[in-house]
């Protein structure tokens, strides 16, 4: 993405701060600047609301193994700032074939 889109911005407030969960991360105070009268925020592209069941179910710990071709992606891989999960050994495990769900 070109930075022509991006806005850095100079200097932040307390309250911005505050409302960041007092992170001080300079990525977390950028912000995406695209002059376009059809943008749209990401929530209209969906035909429905998000149900929690969109989020998954936990497999449950008696269901990890140390090796498996078949993985658990842990919510803490998700980041409010990034579509893309930030896989760690604390985020992924590894999960027996029979407790995985199929879900399409």
């Amino acid at each position: 993405m070109s930075k022509q889109y991006i806005k850095v911005p100079s200097f932040t407030t307390i309250n911005e701060i505050i409302d960041k969960e007092y992170t001080l991360s300079a990525t977390q105070y950028k912000s995406l600047c695209i002059k376009n009268n059809n943008k749209k925020i990401l929530a209209d592209f969906l035909d429905r609301e998000l149900k929690r069941s969109d989020l998954g179910y936990e497999v449950g710990s008696e269901n990890y193994v140390d090796y498996s071709s078949y993985k658990f992606i842990k919510t803490k891989a998700l980041q409010p700032e990034s579509y893309l999960p930030n896989i760690t050994k604390e985020s992924l495990q590894y999960i027996t074939p029979k407790s995985y769900i199929k879900t399409n």
